[in-house]
């Protein structure tokens, strides 16, 4: 891999050496189409713009509009920056001639679509005349031909034209009502999503939930009823309890009885039924709204790009993250030596800090990565101080909660990748605990590890007793099938809680089991009173290493798997 230094400064005869070398080489095929890829890029395309238009679970298509359009040409424009990033390392970019390629595939797609659209629409008219061409030309003989009755006929069918008359009044009614609505809910985008979604990590950053005032149980009630009544008239099953921010409502016997009494709502009450000018998607569409992630940090944009009619990323409409950034190891992004998890954000670097990309191939001033993505604004001049201070305890709870499991989920990888290099038939159990357990990964060579994270519910409480009994149901349930072997085992033992000490399953452990322990290490994590798990090691003969930052233990693992 060749990574790039702003440091020192490669020549330009370096670069054409290396030019000619990559054609030369058989790096590269002799088609020198192969360079680029193009028909993935086609396929990007193709999919995002799919993706934008067929909405899951939508029968209607999202609306070719002035605000789709724009969206996809920021796609574009992205994308061509992306791919000119990689390019950038051998002083290349991509043709005028590639460029227009990738907007002409977009002009005829949207063609496409907008063709299939007005078609459908004119299908729809043409449709209503037939379905009243009987009503139509039975009027059209009435007022022609003298003396011709149709007396019974007529009042029906005029009956049934008041009643579609009725409708269609009832609808457009409808619809105004959904428009007045729509239109009190205008600021109704991303950013106020984030602000109802940090409200509740407010809420789950509390030791301990109130109670609930009066004003706060009227709020969840008053989320209940809708959640309610969107079961209802979406003909989904109604539940007895219903939750908000961690609360339990229970629905009263006498109000389930009532909506059952109303029975099945008619299919046209439905708000697809009702709404005529396509709100609905198009509010789909404007939450969903930009996919672009910050480059430095991994956080989706979510700058209102509709204010403007220029395209997104454009200068006069530039990505941001209006809301806060995130801290950069939640991007994924972690020190190249160290790999521990960077929690800086992307306000607090300075022109002249160094920076690395995600793939850690690229290390660059910070002056020069914004530069190199100006279709971004990383500065939260709009945001006071107080709002930063917010936001930066928002992302230092949520922190808390899963940068531990992500370290440990990271150092689990580097122990199997480190291992298989040193033993490739080397077997491995995973168990994770807490007031109960679970085993995966149960007796898995080395080399056939699925992909996986330790997001398992194991609740919050610690119980030794228990993950000790499935140790030796583990190595017992091994052996039994592998008795022509004594293999050695490896016991690593991790654990940031206080429980109580597991004397009969340690001592089972150790008698029934102990010959064919080879390592027994106990591994800490924090600062609590430790003073169990030393017990437990002395008792196994174990090495202990204490952990006091979460980002040291994938160092502690790789440790491991090389001794």
């Amino acid at each position: 891999m060749l990574a790039y230094d702003p440091v020192t400064k490669w020549s330009d005869e370096f670069y054409n050496h290396l030019r000619k070398f990559l054609l030369q080489s058989n790096i590269i095929t002799s088609n020198r189409n192969d360079i680029l890829l193009k028909n993935s890029y086609f396929n990007y395309i193709m999919n995002k713009i799919n993706n934008l238009i067929i909405i899951p679970n939508e029968i209607d298509r999202g609306q070719i509009d002035t605000h789709l359009i724009q969206h996809i040409v920021g796609l574009i424009h992205k994308l061509i920056k992306d791919i000119n990033l990689e390019l950038n390392i051998f002083k290349l970019s991509l043709s005028s001639h590639v460029k227009s390629l990738f907007h002409t595939i977009v002009l005829i797609t949207l063609t496409k679509f907008y063709f299939d659209e007005q078609k459908n629409h004119f299908n729809t008219v043409l449709l209503t005349v037939k379905t009243r061409e009987d009503n139509l030309l039975e009027y059209f003989i009435l007022m022609i031909v003298a003396d011709t009755s149709y007396d019974e006929e007529f009042s029906a069918k005029l009956v049934s034209g008041v009643y579609e008359q009725l409708a269609i009044i009832l609808k457009q009614d409808a619809q105004q009502i959904i428009d007045a609505q729509i239109h009190k809910q205008n600021t109704l985008n991303r950013i106020t999503i984030q602000t109802e979604c940090d409200s509740d990590i407010r809420r789950a950053s509390d030791d301990e939930v109130s109670s609930g005032e009066v004003d706060e149980n009227l709020t969840n009630k008053g989320k209940c009823m809708s959640t309610l009544l969107y079961l209802y008239f979406s003909q989904q099953p109604i539940p007895s309890t219903f939750i908000a921010f961690d609360k339990t409502y229970r629905l009263k016997q006498d109000i389930i009885d009532t909506f059952k009494m109303f029975g099945t709502p008619n299919q046209g009450m439905s708000f697809n039924h009702l709404d005529t000018n396509g709100i609905k998607l198009k509010l789909l569409q404007k939450l969903r709204d930009c996919e672009v992630k910050c480059s430095c940090c991994g956080r989706q944009c979510d700058a209102d790009h509709t204010i403007s009619t220029t395209a997104e990323g454009s200068e006069h409409n530039k990505h941001s993250c209006q809301t806060g950034h995130q801290l950069r190891a939640m991007g994924g992004i972690k020190y190249e030596i160290t790999n521990a998890a960077p929690l800086s954000m992307c306000e607090k670097l300075k022109d002249n800090d160094l920076i690395t990309n995600k793939d850690g191939n690229i290390r660059q001033k910070w002056s020069e990565f914004k530069n190199q993505h100006s279709d971004w604004t990383f500065d939260t001049n709009n945001m006071s101080k107080s709002e930063l201070l917010r936001i930066r305890a928002k992302y230092t709870v949520v922190w808390a909660k899963i940068g531990e499991k992500l370290h440990l989920t990271a150092a689990i990888k580097e122990f199997i990748r480190l291992r298989s290099k040193i033993v490739s038939f080397d077997r491995i159990t995973i168990m994770v605990f807490g007031e109960k357990y679970q085993t995966f990964c149960f007796n898995k060579e080395l080399c056939n590890i699925p992909p996986f994270t330790l997001n398992i519910p194991v609740g919050n409480g610690t119980n030794f007793h228990n993950v000790f009994k499935l140790v030796n149901d583990v190595i017992k349930e091994f052996n039994s099938t592998n008795y022509m072997l004594e293999l050695q085992n490896t016991i690593i033992f991790m654990s940031d809680g206080q429980a109580e000490y597991p004397e009969e399953e340690l001592e089972t452990l150790k008698t029934q089991h102990g010959r064919i322990i080879l390592q027994f290490w106990t591994v800490t994590l924090g600062e609590k009173d430790m003073t169990v798990l030393e017990k437990i090691n002395t008792k196994m003969n174990g090495e202990y290493r204490n952990i006091t930052n979460s980002e040291d233990i994938i160092q502690t693992y790789a440790k491991i798997a090389i001794s």
